[in-house]
């Protein structure tokens, strides 16, 4: 793993060009193109390319003939980007007999420039690198903007009530290891994932600061303990602590940056750089060996 991909805190941060994590991770791809399949209002497809009927009922869309509707398709959509960043983002082969694979910037998956979906628009595809970093920062200043709106605010009693379990959560899961390049968690069936897993997962969330002072309820406390204490000291506030909440943006865990979390209390910042993670949209091995975090907010509610 290159220094590079372990600092994509930093790559993310300032809106450079890191691979979307659709084009590294299989199981995001495939349910966020399921997702465009199903869905009314994007309708991707068709699955087979000489299915007629799609194309009959793509055309009364637009009002046209199947014949005019197929020249309306994901290769020369506004979204569609076959940029020369992009490609080196694909872990394959780009290019078949009927067309090639690149990034819709619309729905967030791999697709083949010979399908299409009832959200076209002209102008592409991309090809430019310029081009293609502008589309991932503005989708990036949408997320947190949509983020932002959905979480609920931090200072409810709601939020604050969760403190004693939530924070004791980082305890909890069985054999965790500490240390920036070493942290892992493991459940009781054996399954284990690395923080590099659940960084190369949450690659496409922004960093955002949050308030230190709505965390405090939330911190493990190691006051006495003159080895956490040399490790809160030697926190590096560069990179950002990692929080889990729901699907309603509610508070579950810091899962990651306790140590720098105490560090920005003791110094009396009044943010701190941080991920929040809706832990719900991890990848299934991730879900499963953070299950029991969903369990407890089941219990609480």
């Amino acid at each position: 793993m290159s220094v590079l991909k372990f600092n994509q805190y930093l790559i993310l941060e300032q809106g450079t060009e890191s691979c979307p994590v659709a084009t590294q991770n299989l199981e995001i791809n495939t349910k966020r193109r399921n997702a465009a399949i199903s869905a009314d209002y994007i309708k991707y497809g068709p699955l087979n390319l000489t299915d007629e009927k799609y194309w009959e009922e793509y055309a009364k869309k637009w009002k046209t003939t199947p014949d005019v509707a197929k020249q309306s398709n994901c290769g020369n959509c506004i979204a569609f980007d076959i940029s020369t960043r992009m490609q080196e983002c694909m872990p394959g082969e780009v290019s078949d007999p009927d067309g090639r694979l690149g990034y819709c910037w619309m729905h967030h998956f791999k697709c083949h420039s010979a399908r299409t979906c009832y959200t076209w628009a002209a102008g592409g595809p991309i090809e430019e690198d310029s081009v293609s970093a502008e589309w991932q920062s503005k989708n990036e200043e949408d997320v947190n903007k949509k983020r932002k709106k959905k979480r609920k605010t931090k200072n409810s009693p709601d939020w604050q009530s969760k403190n004693e379990e939530a924070v004791n959560e980082k305890r909890k899961t069985k054999g965790m290891k500490e240390g920036l390049h070493d942290t892992s968690w493991e459940n009781d069936e054996g399954d284990k994932i690395t923080l590099m897993d659940l960084l190369n997962a949450t690659e496409d969330i922004s960093v955002e600061r949050v308030s230190v002072e709505e965390l405090k309820p939330h911190l493990l406390s190691w006051d006495g303990d003159e080895e956490e204490i040399i490790k809160i000291d030697s926190a590096d506030l560069q990179y950002p602590i990692l929080i889990f909440v729901d699907n309603d943006g509610e508070f579950i865990s810091i899962i990651d940056g306790h140590h720098r979390a105490q560090k920005a209390v003791r110094k009396g910042l009044k943010t701190i750089k941080a991920k929040v993670i809706p832990i719900n949209d991890l990848p299934k091995d991730i879900r499963k060996v953070f299950s029991h975090m969903n369990q407890l907010k089941k219990k609480k509610k």
